[in-house]
């Protein structure tokens, strides 16, 4: 992958915002590039791609000009040779994976991407993008070099049931021109057991001329006891007669291109699986739901016997953590004990941080119990990965395959790939875990000191003690009825516990004066809002806490106080509090009164809907104590 100071990038996105942002998240995960191109028309990309070079395009699906899944595939017949990334919105998340299948690297989510989600998607697409070229490459070189080789020549004689082998036939096998018996029994003990029945019943149809050719691809036993992979073209000759006399045909060697094929195959498996466990990292929230989904997209997906990951613990004791594949009692197979003999794979990827690669386990050395119970398994090659990041080993990812000769080079690379992104998401997880943790102590800490500074200015007031627990309750109740989001429906009730915290300045002889209060009185309690403001100004919410204290007294037709507010110069939060704190004023006694009950409460803001009060506030404040049967918990 270039650099990032030397990456081209083509961005594909209307929506300025949002360029704007994929600008400062390059910018955020150091990939800075003066390469950057900018266009909002399918139309203009495609007039880029066929002018200059780029190493990766961002794409949003929806264009002015274009929309959706005809992005894609306009894009990738303009220049398939780019990769490309989608940017989409969450709705449009089946339409990306889509897009994926399609001829698209990767996807991101506009509403959760990062700077180092961004970076690792781009990183993905390019190395996805040169891989798949490898492979085509690679195939290529195969299939021109088969077409040079030398073909083995058979002649068998119908009537007297000989067979010609050639020198070049027999070479192959590793025999010398006078080694092997000219029949057609020779040939036929030769094929692989699980091949022999239908090769030998394929040559009888044409030499019964049911078939017009003979054209075959099976394994021949070779000198030293391996199997070698052939085809096997032939055709039967007739005399003048029409009367079948000769089968001629040709054999040649394609050991290779079958293991080449079996490498792609494999490359391709590891592939898929990495696209599959990629998004697994995206959806996963919790540590033991990625590691449970990523052995289960190994088996699923990849179409391996075993995979498991294990965690170094205590007395360095391997603990195997998560696992698919495996059947109760094959434990040990796992790595998961401490065992004497040869060190496990899994144990000598952590402590090397190196990954370990056995493929034919029955015939490695030195050679352990758990070694001869996973190929009676039916396991014949392993591969174990370390879980890094950094420099720190998290664990180790272990899979097993069930053909010998699995994990070559290209399917070990894509695994190692696999494991970075495991052990990222892992350490992702865990991080996002502690923080989380450190807020909900925050969060509670916040609510503790709230409510004491709540249950001070009560002190004050023995008469409306609970008040302000009884408008937050009210309030909370209101907005849930009225289906806000949880957190905007916690910030109210933190507002409510704390509305009338400007009161600790009003003397405590005014607060409990059964009489009628003087004009001045009046003005200092009318100062409560205000002063409250003033108190909570230093202090940084995530809720609008000071707008609620400061305008819960305000009114929808501007007769409210401090300010004289109107309509939706009132935030939703202090409209809510205002409905609530009038119904538990009226229903609550006073110094000087009693309480006027709630049928009085529920006339008045009845009657100020929508003209003083909240309609929708009202309304649910209505529906819960009339429908719902609301009461109050809060002393």
């Amino acid at each position: 992958m270039p650099s990032g100071s030397h990456l081209r990038i083509l961005l594909v996105e209307d929506n300025p915002g949002d360029a704007r942002l994929i600008r400062e998240l390059l910018g955020e995960a150091g990939i800075v590039s003066a390469g950057l191109c900018h266009v909002q028309r399918l139309g203009d990309a495609i007039a880029q791609l066929g002018s200059e070079p780029f190493d990766i395009a961002l794409v949003d699906l929806s264009l002015p000009d274009s929309h959706g899944l005809e992005t894609v595939d306009a894009l990738l017949a303009a220049r398939s040779d780019v990769p490309m990334v989608v940017l989409t919105g969450n709705r449009d998340e089946s339409l990306a994976v889509q897009a994926v299948k399609q001829g698209a690297q990767d996807y991101l989510l506009k509403g959760q991407v990062t700077g180092d989600l961004l970076a690792h998607a781009i990183r993905y697409a390019i190395e996805r993008q040169h891989m798949l070229a490898s492979l085509r490459e690679s195939e290529e070189r195969f299939q021109l070099a088969m077409r040079g080789a030398n073909d083995g020549l058979w002649d068998l004689n119908l009537q007297t049931g000989q067979v010609y082998y050639s020198p070049r036939w027999k070479g192959m096998l590793g025999y010398g021109e006078e080694e092997l018996e000219a029949t057609l029994e020779e040939w036929g003990q030769r094929i692989h057991p699980d091949e022999r029945e239908a090769t030998l019943a394929e040559l009888n149809a044409h030499l019964e001329n049911r078939t017009p050719h003979f054209d075959n691809v099976h394994r021949l036993r070779h000198k030293d006891g391996h199997y070698l992979w052939v085809e096997s073209r032939g055709k039967v000759v007739t005399d003048t007669t029409g009367r079948p006399i000769r089968a001629v045909g040709t054999l040649v060697d394609i050991t290779e291109r079958k293991s080449a094929e079996e490498a792609v195959r494999r490359a391709n498996r590891a592939l898929t699986t990495l696209s599959q466990c990629n998004e697994a990292l995206v959806r996963s929230v919790e540590e033991q739901e990625l590691l449970s989904n990523i052995c289960r997209l190994l088996i699923n997906t990849g179409g391996y016997r075993l995979a498991w990951v294990c965690f170094a613990s205590a007395g360095e004791r391997m603990e195997a953590v998560a696992h698919a594949g495996w059947e109760p009692g094959y434990e040990t197979l796992l790595g998961a004990q401490n065992q004497a003999g040869p060190a496990h794979p899994m144990a000598v990827a952590i402590t090397s941080g190196t990954t370990q690669v056995i493929r034919r386990l029955e015939n490695h050395s030195p050679h352990g119990g758990w070694q001869s119970a996973l190929v009676q398994y039916g396991c014949h090659a392993l591969t174990a990965l370390p879980l890094r990041m950094g420099e720190l080993i998290l664990g180790a990812l272990g899979v097993c395959a069930c053909d010998p000769g699995a994990f070559a080079s290209q399917e070990i690379g894509l695994m190692e790939e696999l494991a970075g992104d495991l052990a990222y998401g892992v350490q992702t997880l865990r991080t996002r875990l502690e923080r989380d943790q450190a807020h909900q102590a925050l969060r509670a800490v916040l609510f503790q000191t709230i409510q004491a500074v709540a249950l001070t200015v009560e002190k004050r007031d023995p008469y409306t003690a609970g008040h302000q627990q009884r408008v937050a309750e009210l309030a909370a109740a209101i907005a849930t009825d009225l289906r806000l989001d949880p957190e905007r429906i916690e910030g109210i009730r933190l507002g409510g516990l704390v509305h009338d915290i400007g009161k600790i300045q009003v003397p405590a002889e005014i607060l409990t004066n059964p009489g009628r209060l003087t004009d001045v009185e009046v003005g200092l309690i009318r100062c409560h809002p205000q002063v409250g403001y003033e108190i909570m100004s230093g202090v940084q919410f995530p809720w609008p806490i000071k707008e609620m204290i400061l305008q819960h007294h305000e009114r929808l037709d501007g007769s409210g106080y401090p300010a004289g507010l109107k309509g939706d110069q009132i935030v939703l939060e202090a409209r809510i509090l205002a409905v609530a704190d009038v119904v538990e004023a009226i229903t609550s006694h006073r110094p000087y009164r009693a309480s006027l009950g709630h049928e009085v409460a529920m006339e008045e803001i009845a009657s100020g809907r929508g003209t003083i009060y909240d309609a929708e506030a009202v309304d649910s404040c209505l529906r819960l104590f009339g429908e719902k049967g609301f009461r109050w918990k809060a002393a």
